[in-house]
């Protein structure tokens, strides 16, 4: 029995891939084509088709009525999505740049069926809503060979496993290439969380070198009468970053949860199949350094199936960014001057002379593993205790150049969504 993924690109076909691979199968995503003929199976490859028994996106959606004369007794899973979501993929992913990085085969096979080599909204829906119907035509009366699967609304397992008859896996049910998060511009989302906590930097600014201005003994003055010292400013600044944050987080993907170190009491029970989340904190390390200036740091970080996937941090006290997504480099930014990649050599932690640093959690641990990382520190840090919101986004960044966070008790890399959001002891170490 052969199993074969006929939902169109950009439905969460990559996911199913994904999972077909968890459950045991021999997987091919996207085979594509060398040469197209509608109707003619012999535009697939034919040595892929014996080698694999699990195949998903371009070219099997085209050739399901093909595949199912050819394999007889095999099973076939449409994935489908919300029309609004696919559309804005679609857009994205299937331009006039794109078009022409593809095979004159892969085109033909595109034009005929979408009516267009280039995303063309309306004949995108229609092509959709033709190919969905003309499946679920097929297959009317043969309710056991096929499977529809939403996967971007939360679909997985507990659907895919009883159709296959295979026992349901412990780990999460993978979502890959999840638009929102595939296609999020970095250094936008790094400048608008600047822009959140700007006023924390101006905040510093006044405690530190404008302390002794009119205009600032005028605020100490007032904030006094009001009862609020420097640490109430500095708290409640960094409470107002964090709900400009998180306001925006939602804007972005409203399904995607945020956590945050004032707001993290959702239980585990109710979380556990969270493929993705958000871990926010606005106040971590001292409130006040000396001389007065904000020592908060904002740690920002997309947790996906259980590991960063982008990390920010940004430092008020010197308007200073780092930030970082996996696989695509870290980037540093100063105040208003343009993003500079990072590149440092990876720590050597097999050097001589070494130097062991115990990071406590009432530091920005965040913070100290990003200036480590830019200026080549042969260190080894060694974190005793901290919350997941404390080390998500330097993690991320340490990934980005080769190196992760180690939980000690079993020797393999950090994991987030624990049940009391609490890191035991953690080290820095390579993959």
């Amino acid at each position: 029995m052969k199993v074969f993924g006929i939902g169109l690109s950009k439905t969460g076909t990559s996911s199913l891939a994904n999972a077909l691979t968890i459950l045991g199968y021999n997987v091919k995503d996207c085979l594509g084509v060398e040469k197209y003929t509608k109707g003619d199976i012999t535009s697939m490859d034919e040595s892929a088709l014996l080698n694999y028994n699990a195949l998903t996106d371009t070219p099997i959606p085209s050739f399901y009525q093909e595949l199912d004369d050819k394999y007889p007794g095999s099973r076939f899973i449409l994935t489908i999505r919300d029309m609004e979501g696919w559309l804005k993929s679609c857009k994205k992913q299937f331009n006039q740049k794109s078009a022409d990085k593809q095979s004159e085969a892969h085109n033909e096979l595109f034009f005929d069926l979408y009516g267009t080599t280039v995303f063309d909204e309306e004949k995108f829906k229609l092509s959709y809503i033709d190919f969905t119907n003309g499946v679920k035509a097929y297959f009317k009366n043969r309710p056991n060979d096929l499977l529809i699967l939403n996967v971007s609304n939360g679909e997985g397992w507990e659907k895919l496993c009883p159709f296959l008859n295979k026992p349901t896996p412990e780990s999460l049910f993978p979502k890959s290439n999840v638009t929102q998060i595939r296609w999020l511009n970095i250094h936008e989302l790094a400048q608008s969380s600047r822009s959140a906590a700007l006023h924390l930097y101006e905040l510093s600014n006044d405690l530190t070198k404008n302390k002794l201005t009119r205009t600032n003994q005028f605020k100490y003055a007032l904030s006094s009468f009001f009862g609020l010292d420097i640490s109430n400013r500095i708290d409640r600044g960094a409470d107002k970053t964090q709900k400009k944050i998180t306001q925006e987080l939602l804007r972005l993907d409203p399904n995607i949860p945020v956590i945050t170190k004032t707001n993290h009491d959702t239980l585990l029970k109710n979380r556990a199949s969270w493929n993705h989340f958000w871990l926010l904190s606005c106040s971590e390390g001292e409130a006040q350094l000396v001389g007065g200036a904000v020592g908060y740091t904002i740690n920002l970080a997309l947790i996906e199936d259980g590991v960063p996937y982008l990390g920010i941090i940004y430092i008020p006290e010197i308007d200073t960014l780092y930030y970082a997504v996996i696989n695509k480099g870290v980037f540093k930014v100063q105040g208003n001057n343009s993003p500079v990649r990072i590149e440092p050599h990876p720590i050597d932690s097999s050097a001589e002379d070494i130097k062991i640093n115990k990071i406590s959690s009432a530091q920005s641990i965040g913070s100290l593993l990003c200036q480590a990382v830019e200026k080549n520190v042969s260190s080894h840090f060694v974190i005793e205790s901290s919350n997941e919101w404390q080390t998500a986004a330097g993690h991320a960044i340490l990934k980005s150049i080769g190196l992760t966070l180690i939980d000690t008790t079993d020797n393999t890399e950090l994991k987030y969504n624990k049940k009391d959001w609490l890191n035991t002891s953690v080290t820095v170490n390579t993959p």
